[in-house]
């Protein structure tokens, strides 16, 4: 991992055991915006804007174990042992990621209109 790569924006609200929002393709942290209010009362949320979108700056590789990294990065940033993650679409597929690449620093896993990949397992 590299430590000096960037780190995704991240907005973080609400009191508890942490769970970190990874949204989906075209969006931003403000795809979780409706169910925050709810979720902040209980959990404190980090919802982040992934690599190249809203504030965040793109990073270099731009590859499913770049975005792990970088995920592993914000929770360092954030002083986050071990989080729930729930990842949307693309945001679900990083979360996979993650949890392979990180073992240990997933609390649960919650996937939503997610895949393990995209196209075919030869690369196309």
């Amino acid at each position: 991992m590299d430590a000096s790569a960037p780190i995704p924006a991240v907005y973080a609200t609400g009191d508890g055991p942490p769970l970190v929002l990874l949204h989906g393709v075209g969006t931003d942290h403000r795809a979780f915006r409706p169910q925050s209010i709810r979720l902040a009362r209980r959990l404190r949320l980090l919802a982040w804007d992934m690599p190249g979108y809203g504030c965040s700056e793109p990073i270099s590789p731009l590859d499913w174990n770049s975005l792990a990294d970088a995920l592993a990065r914000l929770l360092d940033m954030e002083k986050v042992e071990r989080a729930h993650i729930l990842g949307h679409s693309i945001g679900g597929m990083v979360a996979q990621t993650f949890a392979v690449r990180h073992p240990g620093r997933t609390r649960s896993l919650i996937l939503s209109a997610t895949s393990p990949a995209f196209g075919r397992p030869d690369g196309d």
